[in-house]
């Protein structure tokens, strides 16, 4: 995607999508335009047959300068609990990070309602910190990562016939990340509009009642 001649502001956007028999879309962003505006966001969405986690990331850089990280593997349950196979293998993984030095920062609202205990998002620190910051965090995105790719396939993650209770949560998980309005006015500023509302709700966001839950 590239911006118009008479645009706000000028962004360009690359994607990659995948699919594989664990997940449904394997979706990676590359968003790069003005004063070193640079964003990589990455969302797994598995196959909704699966009680599986979706992994979603996201590191936002302005001048060249890292200025937020955020990494989880958001659950797919009402009360925002995980598989405890994802908890035994990730929760020393997450003491890890902070013991690092690294500091939460705290979620919008919109990201309370859908994002679980594993999540680390953090805005790394200015000055010599700052690349040991970033280092530390994406040790820990690349732990989520490996063991959501590892642990997604497990059979008794499969859900009965039946049931919705996946399919709803990353419905609901792609709802409340529209409600990001700091990501829809910087693409509005480049795209415009109705182009924005498409590729969020199409490419970036795109679960709904609908989808499919099982490959065909």
């Amino acid at each position: 995607m590239r911006p118009g001649k008479d645009a706000e502001a000028k962004l360009s956007v690359e994607n990659a999508v995948y699919e594989s028999d664990v997940f449904r879309k394997m979706h990676c962003e590359l968003a790069w335009g003005d004063g070193g505006f640079e964003v990589l966001h990455v969302v797994m969405y598995p196959w909704a047959e699966r009680a599986a986690p979706v992994f979603a990331a996201d590191v936002v850089g302005f001048g060249g300068r890292v200025s937020l990280c955020i990494a989880d593997v958001a659950p797919v349950t009402k009360d925002l609990s995980l598989p405890r196979s994802y908890v035994d293998a990730l929760a020393p993984e997450l003491e890890r990070a902070l013991g690092d030095g690294l500091t939460r920062r705290e979620l919008p609202d919109w990201g309370r309602a859908i994002l679980g205990p594993l999540c680390l998002c953090v805005g790394p620190k200015v000055g010599d910190d700052a690349r040991a910051d970033v280092d530390a965090f994406f040790r820990y995105a690349f732990k989520l990562h490996d063991a959501n790719c590892a642990l997604a396939s497990a059979p008794e993650l499969i859900l009965p016939s039946d049931s919705s209770v996946a399919l709803d949560a990353q419905v609901r998980f792609c709802e409340r990340q529209l409600e990001n309005v700091k990501t829809r006015r910087a693409l509005e500023r480049a795209f415009g509009v109705d182009l924005t509302d498409r590729y969020m709700r199409q490419v970036l966001f795109d679960v709904t009642p609908s989808t499919p839950r099982r490959p065909s």
